[in-house]
């Protein structure tokens, strides 16, 4: 009896146990079964960058530099796709960096191409002007394409009988030659027609074509702006005044042009009095590199206690 109820309870324990042990599988597979149907939502560590509507919203490139433009022709003497710059073999003589990115448009024929199409050698017209202290391409022609081009700057050198212009110019580094003919209008400060040598130091601005096979580009017009030993009458409001360097700025109001003056020693004193802003007249002469002032008229500005 004793063996009887000692196997009973045997039985019972194993069936208990057997019990227990299948709740519990069915228990973790249950759970197992439910994690895997519903996982929990990963958060994304920055949710602008991974969202694809936040990814169309990176910031723009900055807008072109509004700066005065120049025309620039020759062939591509090396290019560098990394640092978005290249070197120009400038027809005329020389050589210069120019900047591009992105917002520089490639014309080639009737269309347009990337900035990748650019190699070594290509015989370019790059449309540049200033981002700062560097030279940057706002588009740049490729082929035979003879866009007409406009420059400024101070004449080096003229060769009458060559009918050769050598001008340094505010966006290269060296000068360079240019080319007239007997179809080459040269013209004074007010338009007028003139008939003149090119003499040393005289400031111009002129229009130009390059030349398809790669000399000197053709000048059509040239604008004297300013020739040595002429006075000039400038007016308009002090935009910065520096007495250490014998340095005065005046902006025309007019057209927002400013004016480089080196202060003559016979103003200076007179200098002294003048506060950014002030309406002023200044009569100056330009003697080949520089606006010299010699009188300043200064208007009288009214006392804030007066008013």
């Amino acid at each position: 009896m004793i063996r009887f109820v000692s196997v009973a309870l045997i039985f019972a324990s194993t069936a208990m146990s057997q019990t227990s042990s299948s709740s519990g599988i069915n228990a973790i597979a249950k759970n197992t079964t439910d994690n895997t149907a519903a996982p929990a939502p990963i958060t994304p560590a920055n949710p602008q960058l991974d969202n694809p509507i936040f990814a169309n919203q990176m910031p723009d490139l900055p807008p072109l530099p509004n700066s005065k433009a120049s025309l620039l022709g020759g062939t591509i003497r090396q290019i560098d796709h990394l640092r978005n710059q290249l070197v120009l073999n400038m027809f005329g003589g020389g050589h210069i960096s120019v900047l591009f990115d992105e917002r520089t448009k490639v014309l080639a024929g009737s269309g347009t191409t990337s900035v990748d199409s650019l190699k070594t050698g290509q015989r370019v017209y790059l449309d540049t002007t200033l981002d700062g202290s560097k030279l940057f391409a706002r588009s740049v022609r490729l082929g035979m394409q003879l866009p007409m081009g406009q420059s400024s700057g101070q004449v080096v050198d003229f060769d009458q009988a060559k009918q050769q212009l050598t001008l340094r110019d505010s966006l290269s580094p060296k000068p360079f030659r240019m080319q007239l003919s007997s179809a080459t209008t040269i013209l004074d400060a007010n338009g007028n027609p003139e008939h003149v040598t090119l003499e040393p130091g005289t400031l111009v601005s002129l229009t130009f074509t390059p030349d398809p096979r790669g000399e000197a580009p053709r000048v059509q017009q040239v604008r004297i702006v300013a020739r040595p030993g002429a006075s000039f009458l400038i007016a308009g409001q002090v935009e910065s005044l520096d007495l250490h360097r014998d340095l005065l700025v005046v902006k025309d109001p007019r057209d927002g042009k400013t004016f480089e003056l080196r202060l003559s020693p016979s103003v200076s004193q007179a200098a002294r009095s003048l506060r950014l802003g002030q309406a002023a007249t200044v009569h100056a002469v330009f003697d080949g590199k520089a606006y010299v002032a010699n009188r300043i008229e200064a208007a009288t500005q009214a006392n804030p206690s007066e008013e």
